[in-house]
């Protein structure tokens, strides 16, 4: 059997030396490319493992067509395997043979919200036979619901009873926990910077996609001085500092403050001087260098 590859976010660590190759991207493109290129090895070896043990679990039924445990197990491998409707399926084959797992109306809640059966998944979760140890993914999940139904007062409310529950946090909770703030109220950075912070203190003060999430946030809400001691955080907490220079220099620009701008540019021209030939001499850097110049010359002083 293929082995599994398995991937977690916190075990990618920021390469300062593979940084220059993406030039004005931004370091979530970095993570994007890096999470892609294993998710992808991943998702290859894991689907076909996936389909082995569909097959398995098939001959299984053939000898026991009876036994509901065994359309349950299928019904979750088909849900892994994106397989929705054959997942419902053995999900309701299992109910009706007797299944009462209280999983099951998770599971089914699952399947029903991939293929955008929305009310129906709300239906599953309001099922009081439901599991005990899926009521905070529960009640994520009814948050999730509730963005799709547009319904965004309701989606706050239970997403908030997760993010303040749950010891399984992710950065993409908070993201996505954020996007609700601000679909209710598209002015309301205050709130959504909050959680933000939150995130950050639960998570560590180095997770680099919230804090590029909170540049945008300050950004967009003109907290001059925040977005400055956000730039500078991201200049100290890198060994390759050039682009983070260069990127304060242009948001300094845009605020009027060209002489602040103007020595910015002159730190990322040394950042890059200290750069060692090899990395000098790099289509990105070389790229970066022009960039720097133009802006140069672009200054009113």
């Amino acid at each position: 059997m293929a082995p599994v590859v398995f991937l977690s976010i916190h075990n990618i660590k920021l390469s300062e030396n593979l940084l220059p190759k993406f030039g004005e991207k931004s370091l979530g493109v970095f993570y994007f490319i890096c999470v892609f290129f294993f998710l992808f090895n991943s998702v290859v070896y894991s689907h076909g493992s996936l389909s082995a043990r569909i097959n398995e679990i098939s001959i299984e039924i053939s000898k026991n067509p009876t036994k509901a445990s065994l359309y349950f197990e299928r019904g979750f491998l088909y849900f892994q395997h994106f397989e929705y409707k054959k997942s419902t399926k053995d999900y309701l084959k299992a109910e009706k043979l007797g299944l009462r797992d209280g999983s099951l109306h998770f599971r089914m809640a699952e399947t029903y919200f991939q293929r955008k059966l929305y009310k129906n998944a709300l239906k599953r979760l309001e099922n009081e036979n439901l599991v005990e140890s899926l009521t905070l993914e529960a009640t994520k999940l009814k948050a999730q619901i509730f963005i799709k139904l547009n319904k965004p007062l309701m989606a706050y409310q239970f997403y908030s009873n997760y993010i303040n529950s749950t010891t399984n946090l992710k950065p993409n909770d908070i993201i996505e926990y954020c996007n609700i703030i601000l679909r209710i109220d598209d002015e309301n950075y205050k709130t959504a910077i909050n959680a933000i912070n939150t995130g950050l203190l639960k998570l560590g003060e180095n997770t680099i996609t919230l804090q590029l999430k909170k540049l945008d946030y300050l950004i967009a809400s003109n907290q001059l001085d925040e977005v400055l001691n956000q730039y500078n955080y991201f200049i100290l907490n890198t060994t390759r500092k050039e682009l983070w220079y260069y990127k304060k220099a242009v948001y300094l620009n845009t605020i009027q403050k060209q002489q602040d701008s103007n020595i910015a540019l002159q730190q990322a021209k040394t950042s890059i001087a200290l750069l060692s030939p090899k990395y000098q001499n790099t289509i990105a850097i070389k790229k970066l260098l022009h960039q720097i110049n133009e802006l140069e010359k672009n200054l009113t002083l």
